[in-house]
């Protein structure tokens, strides 16, 4: 009971932390710490972003709600520049109606446990399995930042070693059989080409060697 009444004291205390780190918090130590640079001529604007912003994020801290939001450095973003950095059409993902066709039966000796014997919450970063959250920045490859954080919490579950594994080795693996298909592709449009160039030569010059056309 102690040691509970002393995590929910620890809760309370780191609430009361954020919400007196965005009480002065302004544009100019907004910029200062992400290291953000704006040209003058959008200053304005993006103040402008910045503060409905934060003004947004403290309203939310405000209800006590089971999580808390903070700034980070797409804080003055406008909603459109924001969907540019998600690299994913919903749109085209629906259409294309993917369907699993490996799909695997489950083990015979997996068990559905009953929703009375879960616990009603989990939160693995209390146990170390789960790592901190990457920056993907601009690249499109969420699929690699996604596998290798499952794989990363499964080791550290299994052996209790946290490691941060590398999403560029992941990426780069997947970039090289692009390349090698790409190269195959490309040599077999090249072989073709040059086939189809001999032949339009070879027809060209028939007349002048007295040779039969091929047309």
């Amino acid at each position: 009971m102690k040691s509970f009444s002393f995590l929910a004291l620890l809760a309370v205390v780191a609430n009361a932390a954020q919400d007196l780190q965005y009480e002065n918090y302004t544009f100019e130590k907004f910029l200062q710490e992400f290291n953000l640079k704006y040209h003058p001529s959008e200053i304005a604007a993006r103040r402008t972003i910045f503060e409905n912003e934060l003004q947004r994020i403290r309203s939310h801290n405000s209800k006590n709600l089971s999580w808390k939001e903070g700034i980070n450095k797409f804080s003055a973003l406008t909603m459109s520049e924001k969907k540019s950095l998600t690299g994913r059409n919903k749109r085209s993902a629906k259409s294309s109606q993917h369907v699993l066709t490996n799909a695997q039966p489950l083990p015979s000796d997996f068990v559905v446990e009953d929703l009375e014997k879960l616990p009603r919450s989990v939160d693995w970063r209390k146990d170390g399995i789960v790592s901190a959250v990457k920056d993907q920045g601009y690249c499109g490859s969420c699929w690699a930042f996604a596998s290798t954080a499952v794989v990363e919490s499964h080791v550290a579950k299994a052996t209790g070693l946290l490691f941060d594994l590398s999403v560029e080795q992941v990426n780069l693996n997947e970039i090289a059989v692009t390349f090698r298909i790409s190269y195959i592709f490309c040599r077999l449009r090249c072989v073709l080409q040059t086939l189809i160039t001999v032949v339009e030569v070879a027809d060209a010059m028939a007349p002048l060697l007295k040779l039969p056309s091929n047309t």
